[in-house]
Parts: structure tokens; C-alpha cells; sequence
């Protein structure tokens, strides 16, 4: 954890001087989703998407690979129904659930997913958790402090959650100075210094994700590691991705 902790600090002052060097920056301006008010998806029969799901478990090949491709193209319409397959205990079927799990448009829609991935208590699964909500914090940041901080929050998340909502304000932060930045080069005609600035604000947002991903990835890791010292019943949740055995590697 000190180790970790220490790599986060390091890489998080690092990014904060280069802020005082070509570039202070952070935003979503060009790249930012624009704000949905509510999870409006496509109607789907869900005995359908549920027939779908199944096959992803079956051994011919081509039986997977129609499933998944129809699937992916289903999109946010399909998310409920994946997510209550993240812990299929068929191995096959909830890893290739994980795999087609998209970033939804609807920021309430992503942080839901988010924490339905981190209610899974597996690194490989909070890693694609922080993907999505770092996909656009901004938008996304609201509705995760919510659903996060309700009383009924799943353990892990009201662990989790706290360090990933104030790496996500960092990073808001950022974006509100690098809009400021932008603006200001755009007002003198400076392309190149427009471009440098949204170059670095990329950069930062990427930064920070990893931030977030070291510093929730040793909390966990303490976490379960503590309460198997302490001899506390071992928890059922796997701490990594499934084996290879376990997921064959071919194309769903």
C-alpha cells in the first residue's frame, strides 16, 4: 500500500508541474459526451437478450461469435441484462460478459455499471470500472458520488468510491483551467497552442485515471489481505481476472 501510495503521489506532483510548465490543463471540451438526462434505451424483448447471453457459454464457435456480435450492437439496451451475468458461474459466459460491457452515453446509466463492476470485489473488473467513469468524469461524477454514498452502497464501493470521486474533481479541476487556456489562445489565434493544450489535457485525464486506479487497486488489496490475516472468513470474490483457462482466448 505505502509503495503504491508513494508511485500515485509522485506521478500525481509530477502531472501538477507540468501544469505550471506548457500546459495546466484537464478538460472534456472537445471529447466530452453531452449530458443525457435519463436511461432511455431501446426496448428489448428480454427473453431475448437473456437466450443471447446464454450462448456466449456455448461450444460451438459460431454460435458465440453471432451472440456477442449481437450484443455489442444491442449496446446500453443490453447493460441490465449483462450486468446480472458479471458473476455467472458459468466462467465462460461472465467473462465475455465483462468483455462486451459498453461505456454507456447516459451518465447515469455509466456510473451504475461502474459500480456494478467494483461490487465485484475483482481488479481486472474495477479497472474497467475506472475506464467508464473516466471515459468523461464530468459528467459522469454526479450520479457515481450518489449511487456511491447511499446507505445501501455495497461495501466495496463505500471503500472504493471516496478516492476515485476526489481524483475525479482533480481532474475537473484541471479541466476548468484548461478551458480557461484554451479559450485564451483561441482568442489570440494560437492553433498550435489550442492543440498543445488539449493535447495536455488528454494526457492529464489518463494520468489521473491511473491515479485512481493505483491508489482504489492497494486499497482493495489491503482490504481483502487484511481480513485473511486476520482470519476473517475468506472472501468469495476474486481479487484478479479469470484464469485463461477458465475464458477461452478465441473471439467470443
Amino acid at each position: 500500500m505505502d509503495c503504491l501510495g508513494q508511485i500515485a503521489t509522485i506521478l500525481y506532483c509530477a502531472l501538477a508541474q507540468s501544469a505550471h510548465g506548457s500546459a495546466p490543463a484537464s478538460q472534456p471540451v472537445a471529447t466530452s459526451r453531452p449530458a443525457t438526462a435519463t436511461h432511455s434505451a431501446p426496448a428489448v424483448d428480454p427473453a431475448h437478450v437473456e437466450r443471447l447471453i446464454l450462448q456466449l457459454g456455448d461450444k460451438d464457435y459460431h454460435v458465440r461469435r453471432a451472440a456477442h456480435d449481437a450484443l455489442v450492437a444491442l449496446g446500453d439496451a443490453a447493460v441490465d441484462a449483462l450486468l446480472a451475468h458479471l458473476s455467472d458461474p458459468d466462467h465462460e459466459i461472465a467473462g465475455r460478459v465483462s468483455a462486451i460491457l459498453p461505456t454507456p452515453a447516459d451518465p447515469e446509466l455509466r456510473a451504475l455499471v461502474a459500480i456494478r463492476l467494483m461490487e465485484t470485489g475483482r481488479l481486472d473488473l474495477l479497472r474497467k470500472a475506472i475506464d467508464i467513469l473516466f471515459d468523461d468524469p464530468e459528467s459522469a461524477i454526479k450520479a457515481f458520488r450518489e449511487r456511491s454514498g447511499e446507505a445501501a452502497a455495497h461495501a466495496y464501493v463505500r471503500l472504493l468510491a471516496p478516492d476515485i470521486v476526489r481524483t475525479m474533481e482533480d481532474w475537473i479541476g484541471f479541466a476548468q483551467i484548461g478551458r480557461r487556456l484554451i479559450q485564451s489562445a483561441e482568442a489570440r489565434g494560437d492553433a498550435d497552442g489550442v492543440a498543445q493544450q488539449k493535447s495536455n489535457i488528454e494526457e492529464q485525464r489518463r494520468s489521473l485515471k491511473t491515479v485512481a486506479y493505483l491508489y482504489s487497486e492497494a486499497t482493495l488489496v489491503e482490504h481483502l489481505t487484511g481480513r485473511r490475516d486476520s482470519g476473517a472468513e475468506a472472501s468469495t470474490i476474486s481479487t484478479s481476472q479469470p484464469k485463461k483457462s477458465e475464458v477461452r482466448n478465441a473471439p467470443p
